[in-house]
């Protein structure tokens, strides 16, 4: 990968890696990424949980981050892998047992179509940002606040005490 690469097509690339095939189960997506900086060097923590689709309810119940893949960005180089079952910090988490449902109340008026839009608005956002980050580019306080709204709409709220836990400094600046 390359600076001119996009979170979605970051995203759609770790799928394709055989360490992912070889760590990550079928049935387990990608949540919204987590933007860390260490060491003046830009990050991507990108979590992932377990969900199962309920054909009655139109839902899919969501389970509790289980696994976590970081790079570097914008290489997209693997830097950790993380297993939070074997994670002291999580271990009163139950990850056999769901915690929410997608389609939460502040997306369920969206179809699919309009969904992916609000998700694709958000991943260019999440870009704007690494540009600014990596080279200085434009990310006004007008982004910014488009960022936190649709992030807080789009982010499963039964995940978002997780997030908290991953990294407090991006969630105290942009989760509710």
């Amino acid at each position: 990968m390359n600076s001119n690469c996009t979170v979605e097509v970051l995203l759609e690339n770790i799928k394709k890696q055989e360490f992912y095939r070889g760590v990550i189960p079928i049935g387990f997506g990608a949540g919204l990424p987590i933007i860390k900086i260490i060491d003046k060097q830009t990050y991507i923590m990108i979590p992932f949980f377990r969900f199962d689709r309920v054909n009655e309810l139109d839902k899919s119940l969501i389970y509790p981050i289980k696994f976590q893949i970081t790079v570097k960005w914008p290489s997209g180089k693997l830097v950790s892998f993380e297993d939070y079952q074997i994670n002291p910090a999580f271990i009163k988490v139950d990850f056999s047992k769901p915690i929410g449902y997608f389609r939460h109340e502040a997306i369920k008026m969206y179809n699919s179509g309009q969904y992916n839009e609000k998700r694709k608005e958000l991943y260019s956002l999440y870009d704007k940002l690494l540009n600014f980050l990596l080279v200085g580019d434009d990310f006004t306080s007008q982004d910014e606040d488009k960022f936190k709204e649709l992030l807080n709409m789009i982010i499963e709220p039964s995940l978002v005490p997780i997030y908290r836990v991953l990294d407090q400094k991006f969630s105290s600046r942009f989760l509710k």
